[in-house]
């Protein structure tokens, strides 16, 4: 009795070691695909931000130009990430649209480019949109979607659109 107790335990041992075996070998090639998945996404993140990191240098390096009066280097600064769809590049190519800085003054491109933006959420040019409806400039005249566009400016933490929206409150209430 005791040799097949034994023998017993010892068949227990070896389909224990086995399975430990078994586990072992899938925690070590789970631990191979954790690493080679945790390199694949290091790797696509870095990437990732190398082009977020450039994009940005591009945008501040454009302010700075347009800062200092040099609204043709601002603007090929700028171009690029606005075809690539930067908002706050495609917000800035609708000012100098819209200003004739760095650009020829073109209130159908300034529409373009500011729409472009505001419906991504950029305030700055959600606030244009109102000021284009507002004026008629680009488009036709239209006071409902130049408070509305005022409006949403507002709500996302544009404060100058605020003039803007009680002035068209006036002339819609007069």
């Amino acid at each position: 009795a005791f040799s097949s107790e034994v023998e017993s335990g010892s068949r227990q041992e070896n389909a224990s070691k086995q399975k430990s075996g078994v586990v072992l070998r899938f925690h070590e090639s789970l631990k191979d695909s954790r690493v080679k998945l945790s390199a694949l996404v290091l790797c696509l993140l870095v990437t990732l931000g190398a082009g977020t990191c450039a994009r940005a240098q591009n945008f501040v390096t454009g302010l700075d130009a347009y800062e200092a009066g040099n609204y043709s280097t601002a603007f090929g600064n700028w171009w690029p990430l606005a075809v690539k769809g930067h908002a706050k590049a495609q917000a800035s190519l609708g000012l100098l649209y819209y200003s004739g800085k760095g650009a020829p003054r073109d209130y159908d491109k300034a529409l373009h480019w500011f729409s472009r933006a505001a419906e991504k959420g950029q305030p700055t040019a959600q606030f244009f949109m109102g000021l284009l409806y507002l004026y008629g400039k680009g488009v036709k005249k239209d006071l409902g979607l130049a408070h509305a566009w005022c409006d949403i400016a507002l709500t996302n933490g544009y404060m100058d659109s605020l003039f803007c929206r009680d002035a068209i409150e006036v002339q819609m209430s007069g």
